[in-house]
């Protein structure tokens, strides 16, 4: 592994690319700058636990520096969307892919690099029906029901998005 200064420098690299998007750059930038970022060897790949968002330094540096950025928006967009609030009474595991799938379809749509995480968890299908896009309770209701398959298993980028919550990721 490089040196903690050289990756505290390739991630202050990502999170620049964060303020060049016109549309969420001051939101986005805001509420990263709130949240505390570690090195966590213990996780599969990136996950937030209410406070620090964590990056597993061999993950990290095995993805292209635009799907770095992918990951980091995942992450942002989970605590933007108050989706530890919104959970309520829901599964955790189904709340967290439904979540998962509504970003990353978002992410997706925005022509985001998921390079190196080809198989992180998205369904298109849930944006092209006759009421529109999806919610994330409506995308859990569907879940619950059994009408969404499992998440695909992966390689690298974990199961569903980016690692089992149970297992440290996202």
């Amino acid at each position: 592994l490089p040196s903690e200064r050289e990756m505290e420098r390739l991630l202050d690299r990502v999170k620049a690319e964060i303020f060049k998007d016109r549309d969420n750059s001051a939101f986005l930038g805001s509420l990263m700058f709130s949240q505390k970022f570690s090195w966590n060897e213990e996780i599969p790949t990136i996950c937030w636990d209410g406070e620090t968002i964590h990056w597993n330094p061999h993950f990290f540096l095995s993805l292209p520096e635009e799907t770095r950025l992918t990951c980091l928006l995942h992450e942002l967009w989970h605590i933007a969307r108050l989706f530890f609030l919104r959970r309520r009474d829901r599964d955790f595991l189904f709340w967290n892919y439904a979540c998962d799938i509504r970003i990353n379809n978002d992410l997706t749509n925005e022509g985001r690099s998921f390079r190196g995480i080809e198989n992180s968890w998205r369904d298109l299908t849930v944006d092209q029906g006759p009421e529109g896009v999806l919610s994330e309770e409506q995308i859990y209701d569907l879940l619950v029901q059994g009408q969404i398959p499992p998440p695909p298993q992966s390689g690298a980028g974990g199961t569903g998005a980016f690692g089992k919550p149970d297992e440290g990721g996202d």
